[in-house]
């Protein structure tokens, strides 16, 4: 492995919510206009991962790989990569670069319970009327049915299990989809004790749910917590007092010190109120008895007109001179505040930046948040 390559690509597989395998979470396979393979025509995942495809994506650099313009991209802008990221997680996990699966990032399907205003179908059911509805229009976006994965795809992934040092569960909703359910029980029944990283935004969580997820000793469970209060309604679609009661059940009812953290993700509208968002959580977190809880800040990037960098740029610099403010000058990329510790710092400094500087972007942002107010 050289320094213009990835380390996701000798050690990790993304499958999409549509059973593609694809290099990570944000390689653009699709968005280029090609098909990758799928899931239903691999019989062997890790023979798949050491054959041909794989091979050629592992020896083409990052730069001439169109698929990773995501990460080119932010880099480019100053915004702390995936690829960034993935060094540390695959050095904490101990994962080596043998041309085996150790990382599996895995969306078991779209199957969600929100309607966040900067997700699409192919993340979330919930959005599936209206990205057909709104085909052929400035708002076109690829209509992604929800569909049941099939007994024989969850076996190859059983199969792997055994062979993972760390597995990301992501969605759709995973707190909700029978197929992590199934997975997490396959884990608990048969001693195995990978690391295990979900996204969850704890809107809806069953009580065997609940339980299975307590079960696991060597989760970090990342909750996605863009906003807060009517903020956080208005950007998912959801209830923020009702996912703050079920993460309260969450760190009661394990019998051990549970592992979680927080998300972020500015959109438009949101990253106004970043500050306020953090005290608010900070105030909530730390009447658990916890150690230091992450709280890891990512602006949107795309849709370019759901990003805060289609806000005016004098709006942006106020941002940052609140969060200084409070915070203090931001020197480094994390600070401990309190019972958190806030992450990507350099994300806030990038709100700076002029990132877009397409024609009408503000305007297409403002026709964006009245179809979001008609669907609240």
């Amino acid at each position: 492995m050289t320094s213009d390559t990835c380390v996701h690509q000798w050690g990790g597989i993304y499958i999409s919510p549509e059973g593609y395998l694809i290099q990570c979470g944000i390689s653009k396979e699709i968005v280029c206009g090609d098909k990758p393979p799928h899931i239903n025509d691999v019989e062997d995942l890790q023979e798949f991962y050491r054959g041909e495809y794989f091979n050629k994506l592992r020896n083409t650099p990052v730069t001439d790989n169109q698929y990773c313009i995501a990460c080119t991209r932010r880099e480019k802008n100053g915004v702390k990569s995936l690829r960034n990221m993935m060094v540390k997680t695959y050095k904490d996990n101990s994962i080596p670069f043998d041309d085996t699966i150790r990382h599996l990032d895995v969306c078991f399907s779209n199957l969600c319970n929100q309607q966040c205003l900067m997700c699409k179908s192919e993340s979330s059911s919930r959005w599936y009327a209206d990205d057909k509805k709104w085909a052929n229009t400035e708002f076109s976006r690829r209509p992604v049915m929800y569909l049941d994965w099939s007994k024989k795809n969850l076996h190859k992934i059983i199969k792997i299990l055994p062979d993972l040092h760390l597995i990301s569960i992501k969605g759709g909703e995973p707190s909700i989809q029978s197929e992590v359910k199934h997975i997490l029980k396959y884990l608990t029944d048969n001693n195995l004790n990978p690391r295990i990283e979900m996204i969850s935004n704890m809107q809806q969580v069953s009580l065997e749910m609940m339980k299975l997820f307590c079960a696991q000793k060597n989760m970090y469970l990342r909750i996605s917590m863009d906003a807060s209060g009517i903020m956080y309604d208005w950007t998912r679609g959801g209830n923020y007092s009702k996912t703050l009661s079920n993460i309260s059940k969450y760190i009661e009812n394990c019998d051990h010190t549970p592992k979680i953290g927080f998300t972020n993700t500015l959109n438009r509208w949101s990253y106004k109120s970043l500050v306020e968002d953090i005290l608010k959580i900070e105030k909530f977190i730390s009447t658990f008895d916890l150690p230091s809880v992450n709280y890891n800040i990512q602006p949107v990037m795309g849709p370019r007109y759901t990003s805060p960098f289609a806000a005016p740029r004098e709006e942006r610099l106020a941002l940052v001179n609140h969060f200084e403010k409070h915070f203090g000058i931001i020197e480094n990329d994390s600070i401990v505040y309190k019972s958190l510790r806030i992450n990507h710092l350099n994300n806030v400094l990038s709100l700076e930046n002029e990132v877009y500087d397409d024609e009408g972007l503000m305007e297409k942002s403002d026709r964006w948040k009245e179809f979001i107010d008609s669907i609240r």
